[in-house]
């Protein structure tokens, strides 16, 4: 029973009996037979009126209204999962039902993305005369990562490759590289590109990945203990470079030694593909590389301009992990060579 229903009637009634008196053509012997009848629908009407308006009291008694500002309007609206699309002309923007709203169900898990963070920091400017000592702080994302690799590459200078630093890093977990070097440009200005390499398992899928950061090296960021955040990132699916093409890994290591000044940071298997004693030698122009298992033995020499030969070597014990951490650099007088956590030693005929 609605208000307005019981309003309607009692007009109705109120209407008919004006009606009733001033009408003509109607006897007057039935005037007040029908003056009673109107006066029964009016008091009828009161009586519905009364009843609707204290059905809809009774209701609205129960009813909990509170006063609510447009912030809440709009605090209730951005928490809606309905879309919000406009489709209303001029200032209206109001879903129309049935078509305008859509809801998205709620996953369980959302996919996981597998991320590593590196900070270049600035070592020394002095440790080899002419050239930036720096190394890498790499921090893992949340997902562990395994058969990591290192790929580093200067735009104005050589590059430096190694292979796999650990094996693998734990969610969230940290590491820090070797300390690398590349050579001063005449105004400091370079671009250091860091590529990692590693595979890791996303939900149920063991999936190849690679990171790659830019880091810009200008004047101002030249000073020990400074660190620098890549000026950029890009995350893709992809293999590392086969180190099983002995082609490409000779052409690679003679490109690299014929240069004046230069270094090379990698990791030397203690075991060859086929099982055999790790070998390497390398003659290139005034250097020799040595890497020799079954000696347990490093073995770095060049031959200075004045035919001084300097020659740096080192032994080496077993590895846990099979695999050791050699790092060496030159420049036409000498150079210097570090293997796995030994002390780094230099030699110069100056």
């Amino acid at each position: 029973m609605s208000k307005s229903g019981s309003n309607a009637g009692i007009a109705v009634s109120v209407l008919f009996n004006i009606a009733v008196w001033v009408a003509p053509g109607i006897k007057d012997e039935y005037r007040p037979l029908l003056f009673v009848v109107t006066i029964i629908l009016l008091a009828a009407a009161c009586v519905w009126w009364w009843f609707a308006h204290k059905a809809v009291a009774d209701t609205s008694s129960g009813i909990s209204i509170n006063s609510r500002t447009a912030e809440d309007v709009l605090s209730a609206a951005n928490s809606s999962t309905a879309s919000k699309i406009s489709t209303g002309a001029g200032n209206t923007n109001a879903p129309i039902a049935g078509r305008d709203i859509h809801y998205h169900a709620v996953t369980q898990a959302e996919e996981k993305e597998v991320h590593v963070y590196p900070q270049l920091t600035i070592d020394s400017l002095d440790q080899e005369p002419g050239h930036i000592a720096f190394h890498f702080d790499i921090t893992n994302g949340n997902i562990a990562i395994e058969n990591i690799q290192l790929h580093l590459v200067s735009k104005r200078n050589s590059y430096s490759h190694y292979g796999s630093i650990i094996g693998a890093m734990a969610p969230n977990g940290s590491i820090s590289t070797l300390r690398d070097f590349i050579a001063r440009t005449e105004d400091d200005h370079d671009i250091v590109t860091l590529t990692i390499y590693f595979r890791a398992k996303v939900g149920t899928k063991v999936e190849d990945l690679i990171s790659r950061h830019f880091f810009e090296i200008s004047g101002d960021k030249l000073s020990p203990g400074i660190h620098i955040n890549p000026s950029g990132n890009g995350y893709f699916e992809g293999k590392a470079p086969s180190d099983t093409d002995r082609e490409s890994i000779k052409k690679d290591w003679i490109d690299h030694l014929s240069r004046e000044t230069g270094h090379k940071l990698f990791n030397a298997l203690e075991k060859s593909y086929d099982g055999a004693d790790n070998l390497m030698i390398f003659n290139v122009s005034n250097k020799t590389f040595i890497f020799d298992w079954s000696q347990r033995l490093v073995v770095f020499r060049i031959t200075a301009p004045s035919g001084k030969v300097i020659d740096l070597r080192r032994n080496m014990g077993k590895s846990a992990i099979g695999q050791h951490i050699i790092a060496f650099g030159w420049r036409k007088t000498g150079g210097w060579l570090r293997v796995d956590d030994q002390d780094e030693i230099r030699k110069y005929d100056e």
